[in-house]
């Protein structure tokens, strides 16, 4: 197989084949990084990622907050873009508060004799079995 490079091309092949060489050749500089630097590195990269975490949530937080009018939200995220590390600390102290999500509660709740009376249908449709039905007379109380 003969390949017909033009003298650019085999210098570049020849530059190539030599940068290989180096890099895998075991006498040539070797690089070793120590247990400690290596623990420091990824403690690092953990803080890095984490904030960067803490960044992404806290520009969803802001562009979803119902609190907030177009403008402050437009002023939050320049904030956070121009100081990240103190914009993230005072949105999260100056954030408006929200309220917890509320469970739905029931629209209307049955009384102690309403349930006996639909446990006593349930018996008479068939629905429960008479061990069933005095399962759960006694363990009301009745």
């Amino acid at each position: 197989m003969d390949l017909k490079l033009g003298p650019a091309a085999r210098r570049a092949s020849v530059g190539a084949l030599a940068l290989l060489l180096a890099a895998c050749s075991p006498y040539g500089p070797v690089q070793t990084i120590t247990w400690g630097e290596m623990l420091g590195a990824m403690v690092a990269f953990f803080i890095v990622f984490a904030a960067f975490v803490v960044f992404i949530a806290l520009f969803a937080d802001i562009l979803r907050s119902p609190a907030l009018s177009g403008g402050m939200k437009a002023l939050w995220v320049v904030v956070l873009v121009i100081l990240p590390l103190l914009g993230s600390l005072l949105y999260i102290a100056l954030r408006p508060k929200r309220a917890l999500v509320e469970l739905p509660q029931p629209e209307t709740e049955m009384s102690a004799d309403e349930q006996f009376a639909e446990l006593d249908r349930l018996k008479a449709t068939g629905k429960i079995t008479d061990a069933e039905y005095e399962e759960y007379r006694r363990m009301a109380g009745r």
